[in-house]
């Protein structure tokens, strides 16, 4: 289930949580500030944070739990928006996916960077060329991850950066 509030124009709220039996519960938590700059200019400023639990033990084969939360920023000007982000993993597990990609603004195309302890920063961004070809954009990402840990016994696991690039077009 899940509920979304806006409680002024700027600010967007959203709240879910799911249960799957003997595999695990989740929540998620996010927040979403959205403002004008100027006449084309505006930052978006958003944070969330999810916990996750197993409430058996069919999943991994033992009890856990762990957290996760991010801060993002997008500061956009006519068709060119600018994105850094940073997440962070609790320590407890990896953040568990059986059913799919993750929430976090950490889910890129080949590392989700959601190991346990796991840090996260990114800097990015995108050109949407809709004066000139609409429907084509450009994105560019460069993440690193940082002090991620097996969970079961505390050791460390070796830093990932990932670089993406997409050039997307979408029939409009």
């Amino acid at each position: 289930g899940g509920l979304s509030y806006k409680p002024a124009e700027p600010l967007a709220l959203r709240f879910s949580i799911y249960d799957v039996s003997d595999v695990l519960g989740s929540g998620y938590l996010d927040a979403v500030w959205n403002t004008p700059l100027s006449q084309d200019m505006s930052l978006k400023l958003s944070g969330q944070y999810m916990f996750q639990s197993s409430n058996g033990t069919a999943l991994t084969g033992s009890s856990w739990d762990t957290h996760a939360a991010g801060l993002k920023a997008d500061l956009q000007r006519g068709p060119l928006t600018l994105t850094a982000f940073y997440n962070q993993t609790g320590r407890g597990q990896n953040y568990q996916t059986p059913y799919g990609g993750w929430a976090g603004y950490a889910y890129m195309i080949v590392e989700s960077f959601n190991r346990a302890g796991e840090t996260a920063w990114a800097i990015g961004g995108s050109y949407d060329f809709k004066a000139s070809v609409p429907g084509l954009s450009l994105t560019a990402y460069a993440v690193y991850g940082s002090d991620a840990v097996v969970a079961a016994t505390g050791a460390p696991s070796t830093d990932k950066t990932e670089y993406d690039a997409t050039l997307d077009y979408r029939f409009g």
